[in-house]
């Protein structure tokens, strides 16, 4: 293989880098200094040494000078064209380094490529000032001993209900409050009740008929019946119950029963001792006489029957005694024949042997109420 040289600039050029030199005119020129390289207007064959003289020189004969011989006296374009493409390609070069001179990061594989956001600071902690008044364990523990001190003091009932009232302006949301609140509610109800006679339970007239439930006795299948609101004929004002009981396909009884829970805390006040009796109003034309099972605070059925007389009248069935009666009977709850005050229901029965003929019987229902002595003072 050939090697050139050029004493110029001291490019080093092999025969396969024909870019790097051109021919014309027979000469051979250095394609980047453009420095005559022949020494003659003629490259002979023979091989010439370099030295500081000439301006080219080879180790050997070149193809390229031999070609150069032979090549007509008009340059070819082929080395410009050749010299042109290399400025391009180095010219890209440069630009693809520069474009690469600083890498991008590249993500962890399977790791998302996110947006940085922009994160505000977070705001300083808010400084709370301690409250002023009592933490709430310690103002449970002081209306504690308030309200303790409160019940050691000899007090009317006029007098608690005033400390109770000053109590609760103060401790009102307490657990001590509410037991306070219950307090005076019962003290409230028995001063509104002390000078009391009566006790009124609401029934048709002051409620819907649906604080009332009808039972058929299912213990004795057969019996069918209902409970319903009637507007005529009522005894102290505009309307009252009526209770129908059919036993033309068996059973024994029906009932319409009355819970006494809205009651509850009102009899709860009143003294047992005060109670006389309980009133019940009713009327027919088919019964001569009812059923009635009364239900005391332990759960305790406390059952007798009453008579009347079936001509359509209104007349007051009074029970002076709640647990003993013609028929007494009892079970459930405390089952020991002692009537536990307060009373928590009423049921009010028509019994198949009660009817006068055998026939759908009819039972109107009004007014009920306690007769209660006036409390001694």
């Amino acid at each position: 293989m050939n090697i050139y040289y050029c004493d110029n600039c001291g490019v080093k050029i092999s025969e396969v880098d024909e870019s790097l030199f051109h021919t014309a005119g027979g000469r051979v020129v250095c394609a980047k200094c453009k420095r005559d390289l022949s020494g003659s207007s003629e490259v002979t064959g023979a091989a010439k040494r370099r030295s500081p003289s000439a301006g080219f020189a080879k180790t050997h004969s070149s193809p390229v000078n031999r070609a150069a011989q032979a090549v007509p006296s008009k340059s070819s374009p082929l080395p410009v064209i050749l010299a042109l493409a290399g400025v391009a390609v180095i010219a890209i070069l440069g630009l693809y380094l520069n474009s690469n001179s600083k890498p991008a990061e590249t993500p962890l594989q399977g790791s998302p490529t996110v947006a940085p956001v922009s994160q505000k600071p977070a705001p300083p902690p808010v400084q709370v000032e301690p409250h002023p008044e009592i933490a709430p364990a310690d103002l449970e523990k002081q209306a504690d001993l308030d309200l303790d001190a409160l019940q050691k003091k000899t007090l009317t009932p006029v007098q608690k209900i005033d400390a109770l009232n000053d109590f609760l302006k103060k401790y009102n949301d307490t657990i001590p409050g509410g037991k306070a609140r219950r307090e005076l509610r019962k003290l409230t109800l028995q001063q509104e009740l002390a000078s009391a006679t009566k006790i009124s339970i609401k029934t048709a007239e002051e409620s819907k008929t649906e604080i009332w439930s009808f039972y058929r006795g299912d213990e004795f299948p057969g019996a069918t019946g209902k409970i319903e609101r009637d507007d005529k004929g009522a005894m102290p004002g505009k309307s009252f119950l009526k209770l129908t009981g059919d036993f033309a396909k068996g059973g024994a009884y029906v009932a319409a029963i009355l819970p006494l829970a809205s009651q509850r805390e009102m009899l709860s006040v009143v003294d047992f001792k005060r109670v006389i009796n309980l009133t019940i109003w009713v009327r027919s034309t088919q019964l001569r006489e009812i059923g009635l099972r009364l239900e005391d605070s332990t759960g305790q059925i406390h059952q007798q029957h009453r008579g009347f007389t079936p001509n359509g009248e209104w007349q007051a069935i009074v029970v002076d005694s709640l647990n003993a009666g013609p028929g007494r009977d009892k079970w459930g709850g405390a089952n020991d024949g002692i009537f536990h005050w307060p009373m928590v229901g009423i049921h009010i029965l028509i019994g198949k042997t009660f009817l006068v003929p055998l026939v759908p019987g009819n039972l109107w229902i009004d007014r009920i109420e306690f007769t209660i002595a006036k409390e001694n003072k």
